[in-house]
């Protein structure tokens, strides 16, 4: 096969800020029929082409001219149009990503309930196995996700602690560059758990507190992280539920998958891919992919999540994960093969953990 040229694969919508007219659109890469069949391309390969023209600007900054800042703006109005136009392609298709965090999480709980037959009908139960599969969730397939929460809920179990290393081999939990923080993060729960047990864990998450007292929880009672980067005194007065003591990306996640409804999306690698994409920002200097948005993206990608959600009657964890489902095929379809599992497959995964001899629940 010939080598790929990434300038004849271009993404950008025609009449989205390209004078040229020589880009095609995202939707028609996903028209098209798979790029190379079964050959897979790297990820850098197709961060290049997403790239391709240098970055945008999605923020004003200090001097900038009239002009400069009307560019900004109209930068934010072309992403918005282009993720409107691709949540009312996505939601057409078969699958839609709509069902994500309803009925996929209510099958992987009814999987998993053959183990722990609690996780089928007990609310507290699966409170606490979201906010564990929360926190493991990061740079993790779902289906190794939900698998590895299982193994963490079982542990829980039957040690009657929160484990914040996998004991079958004395390793960091998966998840790359985050598995310190998910450690770390594991434990806090696991002091919550010692301190309150189940139900009492479970309702402080549940309940609302000031972002004050979240940073003091953080910082004094079970965190080991300083208060400072991400509560600050001009948020002091703020209400936030508890689950948010584990940050502004697993926070919402766990909300979401749990079914508690904040009115906010989870910013995770994918939906920063997405936000990236639009501002040709997928891979750094090195061609490394972003997998982790800014503090200033993170806003601004959770405002263009829920504001096009809206156009189309969904809540934004919907427009989120219909998001998640086309940016996944889009990555498939440009020779990047990204994973198309679920919750489920991990509820199956760790099926065959315990077949295989893994510690029984």
């Amino acid at each position: 096969m010939a080598a790929w040229d990434p300038s004849k694969h271009p993404r950008l919508p025609k009449g989205h800020g390209d004078p040229s007219g020589e880009f095609i659109s995202s939707i028609d890469i996903r028209k098209a029929p798979p790029y190379g069949g079964s050959n897979r391309r790297k990820l850098s390969e197709v961060a290049a082409v997403f790239d391709r023209g240098g970055p945008l600007e999605y923020e004003e900054k200090p001097g900038m001219s009239k002009v400069e800042k009307n560019k900004v703006k109209k930068n934010l109005e072309d992403a918005e149009a282009m993720m409107t136009e691709e949540v009312g392609y996505q939601i057409s298709q078969e699958r839609t990503g709509l069902d994500w965090y309803t009925s996929n999480v209510e099958q992987a709980f009814a999987e998993t309930s053959k183990h722990f037959p609690e996780l089928a009908h007990d609310p507290e139960a699966q409170m606490m196995f979201t906010t564990i599969a929360g926190i493991t969730s990061s740079s993790q397939d779902p289906d190794e996700n939900w698998s590895t929460a299982a193994k963490i809920y079982g542990y829980m179990k039957s040690n009657n602690e929160i484990l914040g290393i996998n004991p079958e081999n004395g390793q960091l939990w998966p998840g790359g560059p985050s598995s310190a923080a998910k450690k770390t993060h594991l434990e806090m729960l696991n002091s919550m758990y010692q301190d309150m047990g189940l139900s009492g864990t479970v309702k402080w998450l549940l309940q609302e507190h000031s972002m004050q007292s979240l940073a003091m929880a953080r910082e004094n009672a079970w965190g080991k992280y300083s208060s400072t980067k991400n509560f600050t005194k001009q948020d002091a007065g703020i209400q936030k539920a508890g689950f948010m003591i584990f940050g502004e990306k697993m926070g919402p996640f766990i909300s979401n998958i749990h079914g508690v409804e904040i009115g906010e999306s989870a910013i995770d690698r994918w939906a920063t891919r997405t936000f990236n994409r639009y501002f040709r920002r997928v891979a750094d200097s090195s061609g490394k992919i972003i997998d982790a948005p800014t503090d200033r993206q993170r806003p601004l990608a959770k405002g263009m999540f829920t504001k096009v959600a809206s156009k189309y009657g969904l809540i934004p964890k919907q427009g989120q994960s219909v998001m998640w489902a086309f940016e996944q095929q889009l990555y498939n379809h440009m020779g990047a093969g990204s994973t198309d599992k679920s919750f489920v497959d991990g509820a199956r995964m760790f099926d065959k953990w315990v077949e295989a001899g893994g510690q029984k629940p």
